[in-house]
């Protein structure tokens, strides 16, 4: 039996392996931990920018609410200013005057088919 190794170096060789797979699985399973950690920050981060950019877009779209709101109030003041303008302007016309006006208005009302400029 020249070849062969002792039977005691076969159970130690046997033994360092053992203790070999051992160690690599433990340090597979340390990345996997690691990796799953580091996964779980990731979504976490992730949900944090979601968050931030969803607020954003609710603020950008309040301010544009705000800012459209207010435009229309502009236009509707301007709206009645006009209005009230041209009340003046024909209540400070004589009454032949209105009355023309009336008549032309009607007169352009029938030849449009109804429709008043």
């Amino acid at each position: 039996m020249t070849g062969l190794p002792p039977e005691g170096a076969t159970d130690e060789r046997l033994r360092q392996l053992l203790q070999a797979e051992d160690r690599l699985q433990r340090l597979v399973q340390s990345a996997r931990d690691r990796a799953a950690a580091q996964i779980a920050e990731a979504q976490d981060e992730r949900e944090r920018r979601l968050a931030s950019a969803r607020d954003a877009i609710a603020r950008t779209d309040a301010e544009q609410a705000s800012a459209d709101h207010a435009a229309h109030v502009d236009a509707l003041a301007a709206i009645d200013a006009r209005h009230r303008a041209a009340l003046r302007v024909i209540t400070e016309l004589p009454d032949t005057r209105v009355d023309d006006l009336a008549r032309l208005a009607l007169l352009r009302a029938i030849e449009t088919g109804g429709d008043l400029p």
